[in-house]
């Protein structure tokens, strides 16, 4: 590898550690003060309609976003970050996630890999 190359990847591993680290700070201090942490598979959530649930790689153009099945329009950022919302609140629903002092955390890392595991079958 070149000198550049190696920089990169040493950067690369930096940031992704660093992110590891704040992760994993934030999860102890939700646990710490009773409070929810719930990571959200972010998989495919900028080509998802937010209004109707439709997948296409095509919804989104770079920042515009424009469902190919129901019409809804919006930024493709904003559209993206509803969808996130919307699988995290029905992840809330469908657990325990919210019991202060439960290990609500561990419950609902194993739903969302039941959940992940289901949508990859589809």
């Amino acid at each position: 590898m070149e000198n550049g190359q190696k920089q990169k990847l040493s950067l690369t591993e930096i940031i992704n550690s660093a992110w590891s680290t704040f992760i994993k700070m934030l999860e102890y201090k939700c646990r710490q003060y009773g409070q929810i942490f719930l990571k959200v598979d972010p998989r495919r959530s900028s080509q998802t309609c937010s209004a109707c649930g439709f997948v296409h790689p095509e919804n989104r153009k770079g920042k515009s976003f424009c469902c190919l099945h129901c019409g809804y329009t919006d930024d493709a950022d904003i559209n993206a970050a509803k969808v996130i919302l919307q699988r995290g609140l029905a992840i809330l629903k469908s657990s325990t996630v919210g019991l202060a002092g439960s290990d609500a955390c561990e419950e609902n890392k194993a739903n969302l890999q039941k959940k992940e595991l289901k949508s990859a079958m589809c």
